[in-house]
C-alpha cells in the first residue's frame, strides 16, 4: 500500500528547476490516473489518507525524503529512472513542498482526489511566485525573509541557507573513540566530506592543500553561475577541477599554484584559505586577538599573521595545549573539525544558525 501511494506522491511533485510553475508532465499525470482507477475504493481511500499524513508537516515530508530509496522497490526505482529521474532528484522535488503553506498542500491533495488538472496548475503557478529570483540584484517575491548577509551571499553565489542532511549518513568504523567524532559526521551528514575508503574516515591520516580547498568550496559556494569571471590552467577532467576554479574566482589562490596545492597543507595554509572563504561574505570584521597566549606565535609567517588573529577570534583555531603549530601538517580530523566551525559560522552570522 505505502509503495503504491509514494508513486502517486513521488510523481505529483516531480518538476525541474527551482520552481513548480508549469512542470508538470500532464502525460506522466493522465497515466496515474488511469493507474488509480484500477484500485478499489478502500485502497483508494487509505492512499490519499496516507498522502494527507506525507502533507501535513515539513517532519513528515522530510521523512518521506529520506526513506525514499527504503520504500520503493526496485522495480518502481527502475520505473522513475527510466522516465530520467534520479532518487537524488525526487528527493529534492519532495523537500520543495516545504515552500508550501499546509493548505496548499492539502488542496494538493483534494485536487489529485478530483482530477482537477486545472487546480493542480494553479497551485504550482501560485507556489512558483514564492521561489527565489534574482532582479536588479534584488531578491522578489521571496517567501524566506533574508537578512541582509543572506541577500549578499545569495547576489555573490555563496551558500545563503543551511545545507540539507543527507538522506544516508555516512558512518566510518574508524572513528569510534576518536576525539573528533561528532564533527566530523556532522560535515559528512551534508556531504562535505567523506571518507577514503567506504566505513573509514582515516581521521589521523595528513590532508593536501586542494582537499582543503575542496571541503571550503563545498561550503562557501552555492551558485557557480554567480561567481566572477576567470579561467584556470587546469585539465577539466581532473576531479579538483571545480575546487580549483571556485578557489581562484574567490580570490583564495592563485591560478597557477596548482601543484602547490598537491603538497600536504600546514595549519596556517589551512587557516589563510579558511579566512579568505570567510572574507568572501563581506561579514563585519570581529576583534582580531593577540597571539601572544601562544608559546610558538612567532612561528606564524607574517603573511598569515592577521589571518590566525582572526581565526581565533571567531573560534576556528583554538590551539593545542597552548599552542598554534602553525608550520606542522594538518590531519583530516583537524581539517574536519575547523571546517566544521567554519560552516556554522557563516551559516550563524546569516541568522540561520543553530
Amino acid at each position: 500500500m505505502k509503495k503504491g501511494i509514494l508513486v502517486v506522491l513521488i510523481i505529483i511533485v516531480m518538476t525541474g528547476g527551482v520552481s513548480f510553475a508549469d512542470s508538470i508532465d500532464m502525460s506522466q499525470m493522465d497515466a496515474i490516473f488511469k493507474e488509480f482507477d484500477e484500485f478499489s475504493s478502500t485502497e483508494k481511500s487509505k492512499y490519499y489518507e496516507m498522502i494527507e499524513g506525507a502533507m501535513d508537516s515539513d517532519e513528515s515530508l522530510e521523512g518521506l525524503a529520506k526513506n525514499l530509496s527504503f520504500l520503493l522497490s526496485e522495480s518502481q526505482m527502475e520505473k522513475l529512472e527510466k522516465k530520467g529521474y534520479s532518487i537524488s532528484e525526487v528527493r529534492s522535488n519532495i523537500r520543495k513542498l516545504k515552500t508550501w503553506s499546509r493548505d496548499d498542500r492539502m488542496t494538493l491533495v483534494d485536487a489529485f482526489r478530483s482530477k482537477n488538472r486545472e487546480k493542480l496548475n494553479d497551485l504550482n503557478r501560485v507556489n512558483a511566485k514564492g521561489s527565489l529570483q534574482a532582479s536588479s540584484g534584488l531578491i522578489e517575491e521571496s517567501m524566506i525573509v533574508f537578512t541582509e548577509a543572506q541577500t549578499i551571499a545569495f547576489q555573490h553565489g555563496l551558500r545563503y541557507l543551511a545545507i540539507q542532511t543527507l538522506a544516508e549518513i555516512p558512518e566510518f568504523d574508524d572513528l569510534d573513540d576518536h576525539w573528533s567524532k561528532n564533527e566530523v559526521i556532522e560535515l559528512a551528514s551534508i556531504g562535505i566530506i567523506n571518507g577514503k575508503r567506504k566505513g573509514a574516515f582515516y581521521p589521523d591520516d595528513y590532508i593536501s592543500r586542494i582537499e582543503i580547498l575542496a571541503i571550503l568550496t563545498r561550503i562557501s559556494v552555492y551558485d557557480d553561475s554567480k561567481l566572477a569571471e576567470g579561467e584556470i590552467q587546469c585539465d577539466e577532467s581532473l576531479w579538483y577541477y571545480k575546487p580549483l576554479k571556485r578557489a581562484t574566482r574567490l580570490g583564495m589562490i592563485d591560478s597557477d599554484l596548482e601543484d602547490h596545492l598537491m603538497v600536504l597543507a600546514t595549519r596556517e595554509e589551512v587557516v589563510a584559505d579558511m579566512m579568505k572563504a570567510y572574507a568572501a561574505f563581506e561579514f563585519e570584521s570581529s576583534e582580531p586577538l593577540h597571539l601572544q597566549t601562544f608559546k610558538d606565535e612567532n612561528q606564524i609567517k607574517p603573511k598569515n599573521r592577521e589571518a590566525f588573529r582572526q581565526a581565533v577570534a571567531l573560534g576556528f583555531v583554538q590551539g593545542w595545549h597552548g599552542e598554534l603549530k602553525p608550520t606542522d601538517p594538518i590531519t583530516r580530523a583537524e581539517a574536519a573539525v575547523m571546517a566544521n566551525r567554519f560552516y556554522k559560522k557563516i551559516i550563524a552570522m546569516q541568522g540561520i544558525g543553530e
